[in-house]
């Protein structure tokens, strides 16, 4: 994934989404209801297909 600044996504953490989700914030100009559909898809791929836990998200 582009927005994971080169690390692969089993090494995501959460200063990573959050980092993603205020660039798109910021510099995209999405709405609040894009950003949560945003993290509610990050949320779900990391604890539902990679089986992370839910606290590093």
């Amino acid at each position: 994934m582009r927005w994971c600044a080169g690390k692969s996504i089993a090494e995501v953490d959460r200063t990573d989404v959050e980092r993603y989700l205020s660039y798109l914030a910021t510099e995209r100009n999405i709405s609040a209801s894009t950003q949560n559909t945003a993290l509610n898809a990050i949320v779900f791929w990391l604890t539902q297909v990679l089986e992370r836990p839910h606290s590093v998200v």
